[in-house]
């Protein structure tokens, strides 16, 4: 019986390129929040005005007419809360990446407005996102509380 046996030695050339592969991936997926976190900022001024001009939000991303950036493996979805209050959601379409969602809130009179961009590290699934994520932010929003991240979220940004 023969026992094949590798012998894993790499050169430096070798060594140095599969850092700079890893270097590229982790650097493609900071890439990819930054541009994330565009979109749902693009989304939340275009349901904004959209909001304004219409007295209602928009229920599609395509009914707000904005380019967001295609290359993220992300999917863009709108969830209407009440007349005042949208919430955006960017699934995240590998397990390995956080999901998001941005909150928006237009006050009338004066049209006053709060936004809440908050991120989740865990498995964000369509399931997930009706069963858990929306009835806590509609249910919080039931109670008059201020805009708060829902359970299992953190807060990145507010305004």
């Amino acid at each position: 019986m023969a026992i094949y046996t590798t012998n894993w030695r790499f050169s430096r050339i070798q060594f140095f390129a599969v850092v700079a592969l890893l270097a590229t991936i982790l650097g493609c997926e900071r890439q990819s929040s930054a541009q994330v976190l565009e979109n749902l900022t693009k989304m939340n001024r275009s349901q904004q005005a959209y909001r304004l001009d219409n007295s209602y939000f928009a229920s599609s991303v395509g009914d707000l007419n904005i380019a967001l950036h295609k290359q993220t493996p992300y999917r863009y979805t709108i969830r209407i809360v009440d007349k005042t209050l949208v919430m955006h959601v960017a699934q995240a379409q590998r397990s390995q990446l956080p999901s998001y969602i941005a909150l928006l809130e237009v006050r009338t009179p004066g049209n006053g407005v709060s936004s809440l961009t908050c991120k989740t590290d865990l498995a964000l699934t369509d399931i997930a996102i009706s069963s858990q994520v929306f009835p806590a932010v509609a249910s919080r929003r039931s109670q008059g509380s201020p805009l708060a991240c829902p359970p299992d979220f953190t807060k990145i940004r507010s305004k």
